[in-house]
């Protein structure tokens, strides 16, 4: 075994051990335990102060551990320092002096385009299964023309469910009533709420026929509009009134002993009572799994009447979902990956706000080496999308784009070896060069895999950018230079059109030609790049399968 496990009587601990040098990892016996039915507390040393993980928040990539506080209650809120944010992610991985490294996982019981994704503007009176038949009277044969095309569809699905419209006239709520899918209060009732359509009320995703409803209800709509996916929003849950419309009981759940550092002070800001029933427990033990449970009932749901490989991104994760934010640095996407959510990504050229249109070009660049890939922004802000900017404009981010496509075989691979090895597919330095101290806090920068390396530029008015190159051969994925590093800064030229990208020598990354749609490119020819060490040295790996089917890997139907 790697570790070895002491258990101290008096006073009571834990002791972690690693086998081999026998550095002590974990040692609760630092402080007293607190245990009582709503206060845990449990603290241990720490062999090093890089520390990085106990997300969601918007932090560098390592923690401060000058007795900073940190915490996980989802929230549903434009980021900020020093907040609760949108998913809870208790884990965290320590940098050791000598590049050793080990994770605490802390488990509670409780111009080209592919896809288009929609916003809430599809809906009738923004409620979820519906349709505008005014705004948006063809979307039927919208979807099917995108189809047509090799293109795929994704709507937004929020977990609130419209419940003010007279009986008879919307389904989901009438069935689920009916059914009693809908988290209560604490009289019984449905618990009601407000989201974007008014009052609502939110299934309980823990009770199976919750799954039931909830698969009738994407089955009937997906009969009317042949979609492809669901983005699930609003999941955190988030509540525009706090608890409910006639607030929340006064009760040791709405009010305990120990409330954590929440923004805003109270369990219930921003989002559902935390005494309301759910079917397993109350919301106070399942909050920060809601997102989760939502997720497992939407991929339970294809297929049928999904498509293959259906698309369930939910926005407030737990360990092991998918993410989906308004705004997430480049940290931030590191800091996913090493959350085991390796399909993550920013709006690009932002959310809220409007940019420049050299901060949108340079985040273009960027966005073309996020894991998942988006171009979207709020309503009232100017249009962002390639086309809305100048020719250079559009140039740049052109490139930026088939740069994407070409490496699309390499990121579907990295993909697979996350799905199959628990690999990161966007990866800081540090976790690939972990002797190296110098790469632990570097946050600028990002892998693909273990040898592609990207340096982006990230302010305005800058034309070179310095970027950390660890000891060995780095080739100019262009070709047109060879970097020779001891483990040192390199000060690189970087024009608003060109993004740094740089292959690590022992490395073979697989190339397509690119194409406008990912349909497209599987259809043309294939290359190799071989980024030879000294020695004449290189390897590489290419996962392919037909793009579209369920399990192709577990069936053994794929070619590697």
């Amino acid at each position: 075994t790697l570790y070895g496990l002491q258990v101290s009587q008096e006073p009571f601990g834990l002791v972690v051990c690693r086998q081999r040098g026998g550095r002590v990892l974990l040692n609760t016996t630092v402080a007293p335990l607190f245990f009582t039915d709503q206060f845990l507390q449990i603290s241990t040393s720490l062999p090093s102060h890089f520390i990085s993980g106990l997300g969601e928040h918007l932090t560098p990539l390592f923690l401060d551990t000058a007795w900073s506080r940190v915490t996980l209650w989802n929230r549903d809120m434009a980021p900020a320092p020093h907040v609760n944010l949108y998913g809870s992610h208790p884990f965290y991985l320590v940098m050791e002096d000598d590049g050793s490294a080990h994770g605490v996982f802390l488990l509670n019981s409780n111009a080209m385009g592919d896809v288009q994704w929609n916003d809430l503007d599809y809906a009738d009176a923004k409620r979820d299964f519906t349709f505008n038949k005014k705004s948006f009277g063809d979307f039927p044969e919208m979807v099917r023309d995108f189809h047509g095309r090799g293109l795929r569809y994704i709507m937004i699905v929020d977990a609130g469910i419209s419940s003010s419209g007279p009986p008879g006239t919307y389904k989901p709520y009438d069935e689920g009533l009916k059914r009693g899918v809908f988290i209560r209060n604490a009289t019984g009732q449905p618990l009601i709420g407000k989201v974007w359509p008014g009052p609502t009320v939110f299934p309980d995703f823990t009770n199976p026929e919750t799954h039931e409803w909830w698969h009738d209800m994407v089955k009937d709509f997906h009969q009317q509009v042949p979609f492809d996916g669901m983005w699930l929003d609003m999941n955190e849950p988030s509540n525009f009134v706090e608890g409910s419309q006639d607030g929340c009981p006064n009760n040791n759940l709405e009010h305990p002993p120990y409330v954590p550092g929440v923004f805003g002070g109270r369990l219930q800001a921003g989002t559902i009572c935390a005494s309301s029933q759910q079917y397993l427990s109350s919301h106070y033990n399942l909050h920060s799994l809601y997102g989760l449970t939502e997720a497992i009932a939407s991929h339970s749901t294809g297929p049928p009447p999904l498509p293959p490989q259906p698309g369930a991104s939910p926005r407030a994760p737990c360990p092991c979902c998918r993410a989906l934010m308004p705004s997430v640095p480049s940290a931030e996407v590191l800091l996913f990956n090493l959350f085991g959510v390796p399909l993550v990504g920013a709006d690009i050229c932002g959310f809220r706000g409007d940019t420049s249109e050299e901060l949108c070009v340079r985040w273009t660049q960027l966005g073309a080496f996020y894991p998942f890939m988006r171009n979207h922004n709020d309503h009232g802000t100017r249009p962002q999308e390639p086309f809305a900017f100048s020719p250079p404009a559009q140039a740049a981010m052109r490139s930026a784009l088939r740069l994407r496509y070409s490496l699309l075989p390499f990121l579907y691979t990295l993909f697979h070896r996350a799905h199959s090895a628990g690999q990161t597919v966007a990866r800081p330095l540090f976790l690939e060069f972990p002797t190296d101290p110098n790469t632990w806090a570097v946050d600028r920068q990002l892998l693909w895999g273990g040898g592609l390396l990207v340096t982006p530029v990230l302010e305005a008015g800058q034309t070179k950018v310095s970027g950390y190159f660890p000891a060995g051969t780095w080739y100019s994925l262009t070709g047109d230079s060879t970097i020779h590093s001891k483990g040192q800064w390199i000060l690189l030229p970087a024009p608003l059109d060109t993004i740094n990208v740089h292959v690590r020598a022992g490395h073979i990354l697989p190339l397509q030609e690119p194409a406008s749609s990912t349909a497209q490119s599987r259809g043309k020819g294939m290359a190799l790049v071989v980024a030879l060490t000294p020695d004449g040295f290189a390897r590489g790996e290419l996962f392919w399968d037909d793009g579209e089917s369920w399990e192709t890997f577990e069936r053994g139907d794929y070619t590697e």
